[in-house]
């Protein structure tokens, strides 16, 4: 899995960590085919910093200046075992406890 960090484009709306996806469809007029066109991006509204679309398997054409990519493997949990997922991403919740 590949994790993308924009180095371009406004910042982050205070109290956010992730950027959202943007125009990842491909009838979108701005869709940016995975961040290989930096414009769309940008005028679809992106935003710089760690995204929360990731990068599967395969070949892409990344403008360096404009994005870096961290490779991560990815985790298998084994049938029969749990996994659990701690997403930083999200609507704020209310503490209930």
């Amino acid at each position: 899995i590949g994790i993308v960090t924009i180095h371009d484009g406004p910042a982050l709306p205070d109290g956010e960590i992730i950027a959202p996806t943007v125009a990842n469809d491909p009838n979108d007029p701005n869709f940016h085919n995975n961040f290989q066109d930096p414009e769309k991006f940008l005028d679809a509204g992106g935003y710089r910093g760690r995204q929360l679309q990731v990068l599967a398997d395969g070949s892409y054409f990344l403008n360096r200046i404009f994005a870096t990519v961290e490779l991560v493997e990815k985790t298998i949990i084994d049938v029969g075992t749990v996994g659990v997922v701690v997403s930083y991403n999200g609507r704020h919740g209310t503490d209930i406890s």
